[in-house]
Order: structure tokens, then sequence, then C-alpha cells
């Protein structure tokens, strides 16, 4: 059985790989580099969909900007 700093957990060295393949897991590693603690999953979902949404939001207003029309 195996426990990394992320909280995964599993009792096969296929687990531990696949977890290690994750987004979540390459996530944790840029936060251990910059001395940061590491975020568990279910954080890190929130702040995937956060981000996706604050993309969403920039995209609506650079499509509304091109649609303003000019003066001059």
């Amino acid at each position: 059985m195996f426990a990394d700093k992320d909280g995964a957990a599993g009792c096969a060295a296929e687990l531990q790989k696949e977890h290690y393949k994750t987004d979540w897991h390459r996530y944790n590693l840029k936060r251990k580099v910059a001395d940061l603690p590491p975020v568990t999953a279910e954080n890190f979902h929130l702040r995937v969909l956060a981000q996706k949404e604050q993309v969403g939001r920039a995209t609506v207003i650079v499509i509304l900007a091109k649609r303003l029309p000019t003066n001059g």
C-alpha cells in the first residue's frame, strides 16, 4: 500500500502510475517547487472549474467587443 503527498492511496503499482499521469499530480508538483502545500483532489477540481468559468467569461467579453460598432 502507498500514500503520496496528494493523499492518493492504493495497493498496486499500476494505480500509482495512473495517479502520476493526472493533472492533479502535476499541479501539486508545481506547487511543491513553489514551496506551496499540496491541494486535495476536491480542491483541485473546484480550481479547474473556476478557471474554466473565468476563461468562458473572457471569451464572451472578446466576442462582444468585436461586435460593438466603432465610432469613426
